[in-house]
């Protein structure tokens, strides 16, 4: 009984993203980390640079931009990843040091969840379609993301299993000041 109860753990276990090289201020500015709660533990699952929590009706989505001016083919904000969450509040803020804290859950609509895995960067050739040059928008040059990628991974398998092990699970937002000597 004690084996099965184990598999079932890891099972459940969500491997950490690191999304600081490819998302905006992660160089020694800003970070994020969200946890996951489960089983009276709690495990950092992602980190990213600059994020945007922005409400709608349903709850809200936190994201994180990507780096280097990076857009979609409209030149609006690309992201490395949307995380809808769901009964957000605020545990406690830090005014002085710059820290923010809040927890809720993840929201179990499988439309808005958009949060990749491991190793992924949407800035690599696999990702990038094109490079604007900036003459036409009036911005500095900067890529393009690939058409279904400017919100965070299109929604295939992997995303849709990632969002079942994760939906309606409890999780920590820190937003904090980072240097990467910290590490």
């Amino acid at each position: 009984m004690k084996g099965l109860a184990m598999q079932k753990d890891e099972e459940r276990k969500i491997l950490e993203t690191d999304l600081r090289h490819t998302t905006r201020s992660g160089a020694g500015v800003l970070m994020v980390s969200v946890s996951l709660e489960d089983l009276g533990r709690r495990d950092v699952w992602l980190r990213a640079g600059g994020v945007s929590l922005r409400w709608h009706k349903n709850g809200a989505e936190l994201r994180a931009y990507l780096r280097d001016g990076a857009t979609d083919f409209e030149h609006d904000s690309a992201f490395a990843f949307t995380l809808p969450l769901i009964g957000l509040q605020m545990d406690y803020g830090f005014g002085v040091c710059g820290s923010i804290y809040f927890e809720g859950w993840v929201s179990p609509d499988p439309e808005m969840f958009r949060v990749p895995g491991p190793g992924y960067d949407p800035l690599s050739s696999a990702y990038t379609s094109t490079i604007c040059d900036g003459k036409d928008c009036g911005e500095t040059p900067h890529p393009i993301v690939a058409e279904g990628y400017y919100c965070g991974p299109p929604r295939d398998k992997s995303v849709s299993m990632r969002q079942a092990l994760v939906a309606g699970r409890r999780v920590s937002v820190h937003i904090y000041p980072w240097r990467p000597e910290q590490e």
